[in-house]
């Protein structure tokens, strides 16, 4: 069952920008929680600060959501990589999208788990 990442300006303000939209991915849940990436498509446009996330259902119910670790300032030809999971919410870009470039996420400070605010089974 796919969720849907969404990136945001800050806590209630979700990217708007003509080449922006929400990213369909598969969660690997696990019994200790969930982890997810998600790579977006290189920016065409200037997307400003990405400060927040939101994972949303097909029905656009709000599932979760937090702060990044650190904030992305997105212009033309930056894709934003999320690796979110357990108690770690790691931001990072990739400048011209090369997956090799992009290294290990920072390290997270502590904060609270996600997955328990989730209403995924494991199926």
């Amino acid at each position: 069952m796919p969720v849907y990442v969404a990136l945001f300006n800050g806590p209630d303000r979700e990217v708007s920008a003509p080449d922006y939209e929400r990213l369909a991915v598969d969660p690997e849940i696990e019994p200790e929680g969930f982890n997810l990436s998600a790579e977006f498509p290189v920016a065409t446009t200037e997307w400003g600060t990405v400060t927040h996330f939101g994972i949303f259902d097909s029905a656009g119910m709000l599932l979760c959501d937090g702060a990044l670790n650190n904030n992305i300032y997105v212009n033309t030809g930056v894709s934003v990589c999320l690796d979110i999971g357990g108690d770690d919410f790691a931001g990072r870009i990739v400048e011209g999208a090369h997956l090799s470039d992009r290294g290990p996420p920072p390290p997270a400070p502590p904060a609270p788990t996600v997955w328990e605010r989730l209403d995924l089974e494991d199926e």
